[in-house]
């Protein structure tokens, strides 16, 4: 509350013993003039921790931003050098880079900041810092390396949809040849399913499904629907 905001209090105050509706009406008009400058002090406020709250998370997006080097009353170089140090100090190998199983990495601001080696470089270039060779080297291997399991997991993939359809097209032949031997429809069944196939018959139509494992997640149900 201000001086004038008390003064006019107190005269409404007064006034309310020697003409009351003057002195009622100045002390609302008051009250109400107090109210609505603390909301809008207090929205204000709000208002600029909210400010300060978005650039404080926006430095991990975009840490190279010279407005955050115009903050009053925070340094920005000496917060960026804090997070490089920390980076560097966490490193333990190309391991550290498997954002999977690192608890480093569990911290998505710490992704946000160093999503890339360009990244990393960047900002020391901008500390004037030296980046750490060793985290350079490990950081392409492991780069590397992630490229070639990408196209080892692609060619297994691939290998083991093909070999499933194999073991289909030899299930339908088996199953042709035991009937024709006589054997039982329920003794056919049970060696289908004993090469880890699921089968039904169904009026004298058999289907033979593959069943999902590891290798094939996600593929569509390997089929073959025939009538021996």
């Amino acid at each position: 509350m201000s001086n004038t905001h008390l003064f006019f209090l107190i005269v409404a105050s007064v006034l309310v013993f020697i003409a009351p509706p003057i002195g009622i009406i100045l002390w609302f008009i008051t009250a109400f003039s107090v109210w609505n400058k603390e909301e809008k002090e207090e929205l204000k406020y709000k208002a600029e921790k909210d400010k300060h709250y978005d650039l404080m998370k926006e430095r991990w997006y975009r840490p190279l931003d010279k407005k955050f080097l115009k903050i009053k009353k925070y340094n920005h170089v000496e917060w960026l050098t804090s997070r490089v140090d920390d980076f560097e100090k966490q490193y333990s190998g190309v391991s550290f880079f498997d954002k999977s199983n690192s608890y480093y990495w569990s911290d998505l601001n710490s992704e946000n900041l160093f999503p890339a080696k360009a990244a990393y470089i960047k900002i020391c270039k901008f500390l004037k810092r030296k980046p750490v060779r060793e985290i350079l080297e490990d950081w392409d291997l492991f780069l590397k390396q992630e490229i070639e399991q990408k196209e080892f997991d692609r060619e297994y993939y691939q290998k083991s949809i093909e070999d499933e359809k194999q073991k289909i097209r030899k299930s339908k032949q088996l199953v042709i040849k035991l009937l024709k031997e006589g054997h039982s429809r329920q003794s056919v069944e049970e060696k289908v399913r004993d090469q880890l196939l699921n089968v039904s018959v169904r009026n004298g139509e058999w289907t033979i499904t593959s069943v999902a494992s590891p290798f094939t997640s996600g593929a569509k149900h390997l089929k073959i629907t025939f009538t021996p």
